[in-house]
């Protein structure tokens, strides 16, 4: 009877079997250059390595552990260390503790039959509620220890008073991001401590953790080793060609360690109802160019963050485009450095990967990854958003700064896409559409009364937009209701006088923003320019020519113009 065929193997998707033993435990020699490293995570990875030795040294080391740094300077970094010293770093990396919470219901752990069973809680208690219409009632709440990671040097760090929120927001970026399955959290569940119970789907969160084992394994034989999202955020098994993610030993053994060399940011963005939600987290990687130089800003940095809390989040944490870390970050290793040293040019990063990520579900999505290298009028053009009500300018503003675009572009879409609630009759707007004009073209904030003579010399075409749609309100408030601010600013005529422009702006801005091209181009003529405009023969060439050339740039500045004045 012939045998039957045997199957071809199924690929297995298990990690490799760490080594049970270190075959060589020899003090060895190990150097990294920034030159050879393949991407930022690595190179800030060189400069967490660096800040970690410095914070384990700073501890009692076992008398056998061998941990010193040989070499540091900007561009290189030369480790001397054995097994016991290699220990010592990695305990202080995964150092953890453990806190009770508090959850309504009980978690529920996977079997590998398939089945769940209930992890039996710490204790049960009770604990006072209240629902939304204010009543209160009694509830069953149930205990467990939960792994807290210490965070190493960056608890040192944090401002002393900011209620430890920046190292929360560290921690529940890690859990959230790269160790967002419970079996990736097992080094810190590990020094946690016995008896620590985790939720988790996974039984094999339970094996003992070979961390140290592997990375000894990684600095002694440096061959190729499978790169996973754990250490490398944005990567995967393999790639849609089919080619899996790999890296050498040497250099996986840094990505322990670029989590303690970044900035970590909150994105906004408004709802369906117009209310503003965070939206993950914004990881600004440095691309560090400088080592010595960066690891001395980066602390200084972290050490002078602002303490005040936006609810349970550090308010200077919150942004309104995942891309604007690069520029805060910029600005706060440049402040950091401007206070002590004379050459604020010398920049310590080539600029900053900027990585968007959300969870969803089980999983984490990576909504943009882009590399951002802040120049210095990219820094000084987005100090304006500090200044800045609406989330809606600020967010388009930023777009504009990064992309080195007109500080007007984009805006036309933003008036015509939302509600008149969300930009001309919000405060914010309109307060933002007198602060762009003002910070750009340096234009009064008020409301001015009409020249009556053209300039001598010709003005550009946002303030000479501005000028044309004050005369257009001024004139028609003068014309239809004997209104002028002169008249009526110290009278009880200046509510009316008010409420007149107001409405009068409103009715503009929603005629304005319903015609395209052209038709806004007739339309611009045929309305504002129907009252006396007082310009000079080159201003009505240079209106003319935008009109017929750049209709969308005209009415981007005239419903900016228009939120001004409203």
């Amino acid at each position: 009877m012939p045998k039957p065929n045997k199957k071809t193997p199924e690929k297995s998707t298990k990690k490799p079997a760490a080594p049970a033993e270190a075959t060589n435990t020899e003090p060895i020699t190990v150097t990294w250059t920034l030159a050879e490293l393949p991407s930022p995570q690595h190179r800030a990875g060189l400069a967490g390595l660096a800040m970690m030795l410095g914070y384990t040294k700073r501890h009692k080391l076992p008398k056998c552990a061998i941990l010193e740094v040989t070499t540091l300077d900007e561009v290189r970094l030369e480790v001397r260390l054995n097994l016991d010293g290699l220990k010592a770093l990695m305990d202080q990396t995964y150092d953890a503790d453990r806190e009770e919470i508090e959850v309504p219901r009980p978690w529920m752990k996977k079997q590998k039959d398939g089945s769940k069973v209930e992890v039996p809680p710490k204790r049960r208690q009770m604990k006072t509620t209240t629902d939304k219409k204010g009543k209160t009632k009694e509830v069953e709440a149930c205990v467990y220890d939960t792994v807290v990671p210490r965070g190493g040097p960056l608890g040192d760090w944090s401002p002393s008073d900011d209620g430890g929120r920046w190292v929360k927001l560290w921690r529940d970026w890690l859990w959230t991001t790269l160790r967002a399955i419970p079996k990736q959290r097992t080094p810190y569940i590990q020094r946690a401590g016995a008896g620590v119970e985790v939720e988790t789907d996974d039984a094999e969160t339970e094996e003992d953790a070979k961390d140290i084992l592997v990375a000894w394994h990684c600095l002694t034989a440096d061959g190729p080793a499978k790169l996973a999202s754990t250490y490398y955020l944005g990567a995967m098994d393999a790639n849609a060609e089919n080619v899996s993610f790999q890296d050498r030993g040497r250099f996986l053994f840094l990505l322990h360690f670029w989590p303690f060399a970044i900035h970590l940011f909150i994105p906004q963005h408004l709802n369906a109802k117009g209310d503003r939600e965070f939206d993950g987290f914004a990881t600004c990687i440095p691309d560090v160019a400088r080592l010595k130089d960066f690891v001395n800003r980066h602390e200084r940095a972290l050490r002078g963050r602002n303490h005040e809390a936006a609810g349970f989040r550090p308010k200077q944490a919150i942004i309104d485009l995942a891309e604007a870390a690069a520029l805060e970050t910029e600005q706060w290793l440049g402040d950091s450095v401007a206070k002590d040293v004379q050459q604020v040019d010398a920049r310590a990063t080539a600029g900053f990967q900027v990585i968007h990520s959300a969870k969803e579900g089980n999983s984490v999505r990576i909504r943009s990854n882009r590399m951002v290298t802040p120049t210095r009028d990219m820094t000084n053009r987005s100090r304006v958003v500090g200044e800045c009500w609406s989330h809606l300018a600020k967010h388009q503003v930023l777009i504009n700064v990064l992309a080195e675009r007109p500080w007007w572009n984009g805006f036309d879409r933003i008036c015509a896409t939302y509600g008149k609630n969300l930009t001309i009759k919000d405060t914010g707007f309109c307060h933002d559409a007198r602060l762009l004009f003002k910070h750009f073209n340096h234009e009064d904030h008020h409301m001015p009364e009409p020249v009556s003579d053209a300039p001598k010399v010709p003005r550009s075409l946002e303030p000479l937009i501005l000028h044309i749609v004050t005369s257009w309100i001024a004139g028609r408030l003068d014309s239809k209701y004997k209104l002028s601010w002169n008249a009526v600013k110290d009278t009880p005529r200046k509510g009316e006088y008010e409420e007149r422009k107001s409405k009068l702006a409103s009715e503009a801005f929603l005629a304005a923003r319903s015609r395209p091209g052209r038709e806004f181009a007739r339309w611009f003529t045929a309305t504002l320019c129907s009252v006396s405009q007082r310009l000079s023969e080159a201003e009505f060439v240079s209106l003319a020519q935008a009109l017929d050339e750049r209709p969308d740039q005209v009415r981007s500045l005239t419903l900016l113009a228009l939120s001004a004045r409203g």
